[in-house]
């Protein structure tokens, strides 16, 4: 709380760009999956945007911000995906071909991954590491659900 304190208390401008990027990440928590995806875009474009730059400054922070361990290619994917849905090509991320492709290519939801990048920005651009993960309370039914053959034995997490 005292890095948000902090942060709020302050009139620079970069901090006060970065500081709706939290704001948004919550502000999508309700939403739909479809919904969500331009918001969690907008976090990322407070972090790291710059007009004159705009995909290749988020590539570059967010790849400076996780140490690399983000995928330019997924990244870039991701961003394109946004311009598609924002600039007109698609009324939602659902309608975009970008979306199965993101999905054949990657074998994962982009939505999805789109979250734990902005999750793990915010963690460490904003919360400067300081911010932990507490364990889940319903680790134990998950558990019980991966016995019974509910839910695959490996549950993936990204790497971000």
């Amino acid at each position: 709380m005292t890095i948000l304190s902090d942060k709020l208390r302050t009139d620079e401008r970069n901090v006060v760009r970065e500081m709706k990027a939290p704001e948004y990440y919550f502000r999508a928590w309700p939403l739909s999956p479809e919904e969500r995806f331009p918001v969690l875009c907008m976090a990322l474009d407070a972090i790291f945007g710059d007009s004159n730059n705009a995909t290749q400054a988020v590539v570059d922070g967010v790849n400076e911000t996780l140490s690399g361990m983000a995928s330019e290619q997924q990244l870039r994917a991701i961003l394109g995906l946004q311009a598609s849905v924002i600039h007109g090509g698609a009324p939602d991320v659902y309608d975009s071909r970008k979306y199965a492709k993101y999905y054949k290519k990657f074998g994962c939801d982009p939505i999805r991954d789109l979250e734990l990048a902005v999750r793990a920005c915010l963690r460490k651009k904003i919360f400067q590491g300081k911010l932990r993960e507490h364990p889940d309370p319903d680790q134990d039914i998950i558990e019980t659900a991966k016995a019974k053959g509910r839910l695959p034995l490996r549950l993936t997490r990204c790497r971000y």
